[in-house]
């Protein structure tokens, strides 16, 4: 894995909880510039930080390993063939990808739901 994608893929979680790299930073006991430094991918990411990082976005360090935004949204279908009536028939690993894509998604969901509950909830 690639420290870009890792990099990337930081980011993506830390905006998608709506977090500064301040807060992170904060959050693992760094400083702003040394979380900065991480994201960008000046400084190599530890094991022991990419946990914490993990723990404060509320995802398994597994997904800020191996998300690929560009194929959330991305059908392919290379080794997929048309069957009857247009009905689409996917392979294995196909069938392994949308399920774990499906899966993002309703987390993605839910995450969507309880913010906004949230912004709902401080309004009053």
């Amino acid at each position: 894995m690639s420290t870009i994608k890792i990099n990337e893929n930081l980011q993506f979680f830390r905006e998608m909880k709506n977090y500064t790299q301040g807060y992170m930073a904060e959050q693992i006991g760094i400083s702003q510039p040394q979380y900065n430094n991480i994201e960008n991918g000046k400084t190599e990411i530890t094991i022991d930080k990419l946990e914490k990082i993990a723990n404060v976005l509320e995802v398994d360090p597994i997904q800020l390993l191996t998300f690929n935004k560009q194929l959330l949204f991305k059908n392919t279908f290379k080794d997929s063939s048309v069957g009857h009536h247009g009905i689409v028939n996917v392979t294995g690993i196909e069938q392994k990808y949308f399920k774990e894509r499906i899966e993002f998604l309703e987390d993605v969901i839910i995450f969507l739901r309880e913010l906004l509950g949230k912004s709902t909830t401080n309004k009053n």
